[in-house]
């Protein structure tokens, strides 16, 4: 059976270890969706790129051109990541649909009374004309726009991957902690949303 979309995830963590990139095959059965993983690998971050993230991290030290530099620098790592990705496990653009940026968080604001918030650096627009391959992005931003508090993929990938054991609670453990609890039956909203995603490709 032949995959409906293969992806490169691209995911870049507060804990400043570098960048972990997954080829992904997403199959379509019996109106339920599938996830093979088929590679992964972390590239570490160079010294010198981890310094100028947390420097610049901080309140006290961080600097408006170097964060405007640093997007591009990040995307600029990117690239030059996914490249040896692909000649590490020997693929060729063609057999890539689409890469999804999660991009670095460098802000998270959505809580309290200020303005909703959020900001990722790695720029999308860079990584798609060094690549050419086609970039998604800001999936922090949109799901803030929608109304949601932009940490939108690990709970829906919760529902896709572990739906048939529900009820389940799951934990993801990263800069901040996701829960999630599904209860049983949750698998045709999911597939719903999953189908109308994948039809505006």
């Amino acid at each position: 059976m032949n995959p409906l979309l293969k992806v490169l995830g691209l995911m870049s963590g507060t804990s400043l270890d570098g960048l972990d990139i997954a080829y992904v095959e997403i199959y379509q059965l019996q109106g339920r969706f599938y996830i093979k993983n088929r590679f992964f690998k972390t590239y570490t971050y160079t010294d010198t790129l981890r310094e100028q993230l947390r420097q610049n991290s901080l309140s006290s030290s961080a600097k408006l051109d170097q964060i405007s530099q640093l997007n591009f620098l990040l995307a600029d790592f990117f690239v030059h990541c996914i490249h040896q990705f692909l000649d590490t496990f020997e693929l060729s653009k063609n057999q890539v649909d689409l890469i999804g940026s999660h991009g670095h968080t460098f802000y998270h604001q959505v809580e309290g009374n200020t303005v909703l918030s959020t900001l990722q650096l790695g720029e999308p627009a860079l990584i798609a004309a060094k690549t050419g391959i086609t970039t998604v992005a800001d999936f922090r931003p949109f799901d803030i726009a929608v109304g949601g508090q932009g940490a939108p993929l690990v709970p829906f990938l919760d529902q896709v991957i572990f739906a048939d054991k529900s009820p389940i609670a799951l934990q993801n453990i990263g800069g901040n902690t996701i829960h999630s609890f599904l209860k049983m039956n949750t698998k045709g909203k999911i597939n719903l949303k999953l189908i109308k995603l994948i039809e505006k490709k």
